[in-house]
């Protein structure tokens, strides 16, 4: 747990910790790119500074 998936390396697991989503698990799509997955809002928030959103502005987020 805590290591993160590379962004092309498997789209059925959270790109922040790496669970895999199973019929238990829903992975809920970026908002921005549509690519990243993640297990929840708390994975999306710790992967957002330096996920690729972040990193080409998708999303307007500053860093703060």
């Amino acid at each position: 747990m805590g290591q993160s998936v590379t962004r092309h390396e498997n789209r059925s697991r959270c790109v922040q910790c790496g669970k895999q989503g199973t019929d238990h698990v829903s992975l809920n799509r970026c908002g921005a790119c549509k690519i990243d997955r993640y297990c929840s809002k708390g994975c999306q928030v710790k992967h957002r500074t330096v996920s690729y959103c972040a990193q080409t502005n998708l999303y307007g987020y500053t860093g703060t």
